[in-house]
Parts: C-alpha cells; structure tokens; sequence
C-alpha cells in the first residue's frame, strides 16, 4: 500500500520505552533527593511522578490504544486502494470495449 505513513508500531514502542526510562529515573531521583530537597521541589517532583505514573501503571493503555486505531486505519486504506485498484481495472476494460 502507498500509505502517506508507514507502520507507526516502532514508534510507539519507543515512546512506551522512553516514559518507562522517564519513570525509572524520576523514581531514582525522588530517592535520592528525598531528604536534600526543598518541600516546594519535592512536591514539583512528586507531582512529576503523578503525572506520567498512570500511563506506566495502566500498560500505556493509551498508546496501546492508537496501536489499535492505526492497525484498523491501515487495514481501511489497504481495503479501499485494493477496491480503487479493481475500479480502475474496470474502467479500462470497459474504455477499451467502446
């Protein structure tokens, strides 16, 4: 198929990659500065970690969630440029019948 996109799995997987990185580190960080930090820096820390926690505790439902979207997206132009293929087909056939 001549999708204007390729496959955006690699993508995706990279992204769930880089907030599991993201996470981790954050992680480390509010250990280890847990007692050398401002109660102000500490809470932005932590409220860091509530902001990215859901999507690493839910699985990256959320990107698993476009993985989806995009297959069944993929799967519709594929479907349609087949159809569009066999029109084309049929057009000719039929101009060359005239």
């Amino acid at each position: 198929m001549s999708a204007p996109v390729g496959n955006t799995c690699p993508d995706i997987d990279a992204i769930k990659q880089t907030i599991k990185e993201a996470y981790a580190n954050l992680e480390m960080l509010y250990e280890a500065c847990e007692y050398a930090l401002s109660d102000k820096n500490l809470k932005l820390l932590s409220d860091s970690m509530e902001l990215i926690e859901p999507l690493f505790a839910n699985r990256f439902n959320p990107l698993e969630d476009l993985r989806d979207d995009n297959y069944s997206l993929r799967q519709w132009g594929e479907k349609n440029e087949e159809k569009i293929m066999e029109l084309e087909e049929e057009i000719k056939e039929l101009s060359e019948q005239l």
